[in-house]
């Protein structure tokens, strides 16, 4: 009597190349949580975490920012740390506590990264760029601090990730995008995709207006790295459109608010203007040395030439990478044009650089 055995399947070399590179990225980024949580309750005070706390310690007071206390930064935080205080009490303990919830909020971004990166180069690029991200030293050591930077990291990543998905599902092969609507009739094919991706921008925005600076990373990704078909250009167009309509609710909601109040224009210009004008001066090229080890930029090189080696209209995994070495590239020059940035305002850009890092480590492991 015959017996039927079941097939073997087995997997082809770049699976295994993905799972091999998956599991020593897991290792590298549990190490780094490890590390996360171990700094979140033993790392030395900074001065901001003391001037947020302060900030949100008066609105418990019932004082009103950008008209009884200066503040040069959106609400957000402040609101969800006054929560914080109203509920503990004044105490050491607040400390740790904000700590927790801001630690507890970047930590996404680790997740959000390994999406960005298998968006743009498949898992074991992805499983990278979560590894290099967990493991940086300035995303360690920042985000685990009462500032609103690891925040808007977290909403990056995710709000990069979305437009990277609906770029991609707008330029597959089927007429239908993958919300039932018709790209074929220049419509965005994925406009839920753009609107969430543009509310989630924007509420990192009521944290820190650092958040412009992502904002122009994205559009220029999306203009430049998604040009290359007169279809996709009209997809991204209407995407474009819903994005920026979705970014400026948020702020729009809480300039209404400062409208109200009577102190919109205090808060425009405590928030955007001073920034802007902040007259110190620093070496960009001295932070990067600071922030950005030699290994990580070394591998997001090899990422950055693995997204230009093809020309014209490549795969759409192609045109993502394109797509995030653009971001970087925004992201990097913009900061060295801060008038004042100091090490926390490279989490802006880290998530692009180490996914280029990540699509780098990649292209070596398959070479």
């Amino acid at each position: 009597m015959t017996t039927l055995r079941e097939p073997v399947i087995k997997a082809n070399p770049q699976q295994r190349l993905d799972l091999v590179l998956a599991c020593v990225a897991a290792v590298a980024a549990a190490v780094g949580v490890i590390l996360f949580f171990l700094l979140t309750g033993s790392r030395a005070v900074d001065d901001d975490e003391l001037q947020h706390l302060h900030f949100a310690w008066c609105l418990t007071q019932g004082l009103a920012p950008y008209r009884d206390f200066w503040d040069n930064h959106p609400p957000l935080l402040h609101q969800l740390l006054s929560f914080l205080i109203s509920r503990q009490g004044e105490h050491s303990g607040v400390l740790l506590s904000g700590r927790l919830l801001c630690a507890g909020l970047a930590l996404p971004g680790v997740a959000g990264t390994y999406l960005l990166g298998r968006a743009c180069a498949g898992r074991g690029a992805g499983a990278a760029a979560a590894a290099w991200l967990a493991c940086s030293e300035i995303y360690l050591l920042k985000v685990v601090e009462v500032r609103p930077d690891g925040i808007l990291l977290t909403c990056i990543t995710f709000s990069a990730w979305l437009i990277l998905s609906a770029m991609r599902g707008a330029s597959s092969s089927s007429d239908e995008g993958p919300w039932g609507t018709n790209s074929k009739q220049g419509r965005c094919g994925s406009a839920r995709w753009w609107v969430a991706a543009g509310l989630i921008l924007g509420i990192g925005a009521t944290a820190t207006t650092k958040a412009l600076i992502p904002l122009a990373a994205i559009l220029a990704a999306v203009s430049v790295g998604f040009r290359a078909s007169e279809r996709r250009s009209g997809v991204s167009r209407g995407g474009v459109a819903w994005f920026a309509a979705a970014f400026c609710t948020p702020v729009g909601v809480w300039l209404v608010g400062e409208a109200l109040r009577g102190d919109a224009g205090a808060a425009w210009r405590m928030t955007v203007m001073e920034n802007v004008a902040y007259p110190q001066r620093f070496n960009p090229w001295s932070l990067i040395h600071a922030t950005f080890p030699y290994p990580l930029l070394a591998a997001a090189g090899v990422g950055t030439w693995a997204a230009f080696r093809r020309r014209g209209n490549g795969a759409g995994r192609s045109q993502a990478l394109r797509a995030a070495a653009i971001g970087a590239g925004v992201s990097a020059a913009a900061i060295a044009a801060m008038p004042a940035a100091y090490l926390q305002s490279v989490l802006v850009a880290l998530p692009f650089f180490c996914v280029l890092a990540g699509a780098g480590v990649a292209s070596l492991v398959e070479w």
